[in-house]
């Protein structure tokens, strides 16, 4: 969707939208070339380089907060992971070099709230992009991302 698509909606010829939202652990998409600090990328024409039809820039959660585009892609982060030995979401956070159980309630409510927020601001469609990890980065193991993945494809998830 590189220069975006012309469709009919509500009686009017409008261009589609599309973008990337990463997790609250988006800034470490950038080791993965991703750029998690959008601006004003949304508001830009599908032939600016800046637009979010380019998708170069991600917005954060924040920033998509009450947007709707037509396409969305959500980069899968490390900090909300499927645990497939004890069969449950793992909530962690980053500080530092390392990753942390998140034990408060109250933060793995906004955090399940962050991936509510970012997986419901599609119009039209969702692509979640995953990362396979990397055993040589600690910030970024592949199990929790691999277990993830597999989940999701067995509830149904497609493959593309």
């Amino acid at each position: 969707m590189e220069n975006g698509e012309w469709r009919m909606e509500d009686g009017e010829w409008r261009m589609e939208k599309a973008g990337e939202q990463p997790g609250e652990w988006g800034w470490r998409v950038r080791r993965t070339g991703i750029d998690a600090d959008m601006e004003e990328g949304i508001e830009q024409e599908h032939t600016d380089v800046r637009s979010s039809n380019q998708l170069e820039i991600a917005a954060s959660e924040f920033e998509c907060q009450g947007l709707e585009l037509d396409w969305i892609g959500v980069c899968w982060g490390g900090d909300f992971t499927y645990d497939a030995t004890n069969h449950h979401w793992a909530f962690r956070y980053f500080s530092g070099s390392r990753w942390g159980n998140l034990r408060n309630e109250i933060d793995r409510q906004y955090l399940l709230n962050t991936y509510r927020v970012l997986l419901t601001r599609a119009r039209r469609g969702l692509v979640l992009w995953i990362p396979s990890g990397d055993v040589t980065d600690e910030s970024r193991p592949p199990i929790p991302f691999n277990t993830t993945a597999d989940y999701l494809l067995r509830c149904g998830v497609p493959l593309i």
